[in-house]
């Protein structure tokens, strides 16, 4: 009894497992570089981008290790 409990418990976790990683992601914006930064794609969803001088302040304000 014990054991067929086990197995159920293992097989749900299984298929709860291969649901989550077969569930395709989604990314809204993606990963972007501070040269190739999408401000047109910025602009018109927020109303605002930064300029050259915010972006590049923003770049050399970055943790470096």
């Amino acid at each position: 009894m014990l054991k067929q409990i086990r197995m159920t418990v293992l097989l749900t976790a299984v298929a709860i497992g291969v649901a989550a990683i077969a569930t395709p992601a989604f990314a809204d914006e993606g990963m972007w570089t501070f040269d190739n930064f999408p401000a047109a794609k910025m602009r018109a969803k927020y109303g605002w981008a930064p300029d050259a001088a915010w972006l590049e302040h923003a770049r050399l304000s970055s943790i470096r290790r």
